[in-house]
Parts: C-alpha cells; sequence; structure tokens
C-alpha cells in the first residue's frame, strides 16, 4: 500500500496572513502578476476564521484588483 503524503506548513495563520498583506504589489506588475497575488489572497482568505485578518485581506484583494 502507498502512502499519500500530506502538505504541512510550519507557519501560524497569523504569519501567513501577514505575509500575504506586506508583500508590496509594484507598479510595474502586470496582469498575471495580479492574478496571481488575487489568487493567493483568496487562498488565504479561505482558510482565516479572524475576521479583522478577513477585513484586511479583502482591503488588499480589492486594491489588487484596482490595479489591474
Amino acid at each position: 500500500m502507498t502512502s499519500i503524503p500530506t502538505l504541512t506548513c510550519c507557519h501560524s495563520d497569523e504569519r501567513v496572513t501577514d505575509h500575504s498583506i506586506t508583500l508590496p504589489l509594484t507598479v510595474e506588475a502586470d496582469l498575471f502578476e495580479i492574478a496571481a497575488r488575487c489568487a493567493a489572497l483568496v487562498s488565504v482568505l479561505i482558510e482565516t476564521d479572524d475576521s479583522a485578518s478577513r477585513t484586511a485581506l479583502c482591503e488588499h484583494l480589492l486594491r489588487a484588483a484596482k490595479a489591474a
């Protein structure tokens, strides 16, 4: 029988959220970079239960969408 490896994250949820929020989106970012950033923010947003973190992630998602 084969085993399926599972992905584990060594960071806490707060550190992942903080990292997602603090990453700057440069003015020179193309649509692919903006789309990748939006996808990363949504991915973290789905897994976040804290309302303050969710609000911050939504604000950054809105800013990234406006940059497109």
